[in-house]
């Protein structure tokens, strides 16, 4: 693939923004050489008092006009080769970012592209990478399609994680028969945390069936010993309804929108007040 193109990353038509793929590959590639990406951070607010601080943790581009651009960009260069670049990078700052933060009890979730999980060379660099940190702060984080795609792939990829210490999240969860098939192969109590999909959680406060369908699956999860996080909450008054549903963690705007800062005020023993 030509990366010399010369074109902007967005170009106007009348049918809205355009990508020019060679572009944003060429932008992206710029700047990992130039180390000119940024962290974003997002914080999971704990819901069950379990004292747990975690960030999840993407590259952004600088000035990027919003998450959304921001993704599709990052989906172009995974696609094109650049995913497991992509994500040492990450995982590398994240590293400095833990060291920075050795005071704190702050956890980390990273994404991993199918890139890295079909290199060889990924796990001996990230053994390497993580060797002078607690594992036990950082948590790998696929997408549920990932892992689906390549599930015998991915439990052979977690079997190694574990013997590093590092656990494992699913996003996107689906909550399918076909999902729950996936997280056994597994085995129980293997999968650290799953981030329920935004599906779930559409009109919870007028519909009974909507609320008795992800405390169905929350339960499930929850016996499995499995941390269910619920995802792109935007209403703030959701919270204590999740909260009686059992949901452990929440992550949306409505928490904190993602930040380059790690300024995010995680409560220490307050949110029991969510009952009143």
């Amino acid at each position: 693939m030509d990366l010399s193109s010369s074109s902007n990353l967005h170009s106007n038509s009348s049918s809205g923004p355009i990508v020019d793929a060679n572009a944003t590959l060429l932008q992206i590639r710029q700047m990992l050489d130039h180390g000119e990406l940024r962290l974003s951070f997002q914080p999971i607010l704990d819901l069950q008092e379990s004292g747990l601080a975690q960030y999840e943790v993407r590259a952004a581009l600088a000035g990027a006009e919003s998450e959304l651009s921001t993704q599709g960009a990052f989906d172009i260069a995974s696609q094109a080769g650049l995913g497991e670049d992509i994500d040492r990078w990450v995982i590398s700052r994240t590293v400095e970012a833990l060291i920075d933060q050795h005071h704190t009890k702050h956890c980390y979730t990273v994404n991993l592209t199918p890139c890295s999980l079909n290199s060889d060379s990924f796990l001996p660099w990230l053994e390497s990478a993580i060797k002078n940190i607690p594992a036990t702060r950082v948590l790998m984080q696929v997408s549920e399609n990932s892992a689906l795609l390549a599930h015998c792939q991915l439990v052979r990829f977690h079997r190694r994680l574990a013997n590093l210490g590092i656990g494992l999240s699913i996003s996107s969860f689906s909550g399918t028969a076909e999902s729950f098939s996936c997280l056994r192969l597994f085995g129980a109590g293997q999968i650290k945390q799953v981030k329920v999909a935004p599906a779930y959680f559409h009109d919870l406060k007028h519909k009974q069936e909507n609320r008795k369908k992800l405390k169905q699956l929350v339960m499930q999860l929850t016996n499995d010993g499995i941390r269910p996080v619920a995802s792109a909450i935007e209403d703030m008054t959701l919270l204590p309804l999740l909260w009686k549903l059992g949901v452990a963690g929440v992550q949306g705007h409505c928490v904190q929108a993602p930040s380059p800062h790690q300024d995010f005020a995680f409560p220490a023993g307050e949110l029991m007040s969510l009952d009143g």
